[in-house]
């Protein structure tokens, strides 16, 4: 069986992400398999918190839906996503700083949604909507090291 390696990949997390071997792509293994863990890193870690606050800052009454998660983690089960932030969220700091980032991201969305730099074109939308495009915003305009 050929050992799968680290991608050669760019220091983008998100391209990270695109740049990889897929599940679809690693052959199938005669008979049972085991469920592998997913390797998360402090990259796949910030991505998925900054998913997170997205998916918050869009959500009605707090319902949060995570199906647009797999825009930015392919191939990825969107409850595993979940799980990691709910983990993430219950460290030392974890809430303050998800919720710091949530009102961040809020702040810059009523001002820009919609615009060329933020395509909206479902603005009520929780799920049908360019999580990845809102990913790459947050990260250009939020100083994160502040919050």
């Amino acid at each position: 069986m050929k050992k799968v390696s680290a991608c050669n990949h760019p220091h983008s997390a998100l391209q990270l992400l695109t740049n990889c071997i897929t599940v679809d792509e690693i052959p199938a293994l005669k008979g049972p398999t085991r469920r592998r863990r997913f390797g998360w890193t402090p990259q796949f870690d910030d991505l998925a918190m900054d998913a997170a606050a997205i998916l918050r800052a869009r959500a009605p009454n707090g319902r949060v839906d995570w199906t647009s998660v797999v825009q930015v983690f392919p191939g990825m089960d969107r409850n595993s996503v979940r799980a990691r932030v709910t983990t993430l969220r219950n460290e030392a700091g974890g809430e303050s700083y998800a919720q710091r980032l949530e009102q961040a991201f809020k702040t810059l969305h009523k001002v820009h949604a919609g615009s060329d730099e933020l395509p909206d074109p479902t603005p009520r939308s929780t799920k049908d909507f360019p999580l990845r495009a809102h990913v790459e915003f947050l990260r250009k305009y939020v100083d994160k090291q502040a919050l």
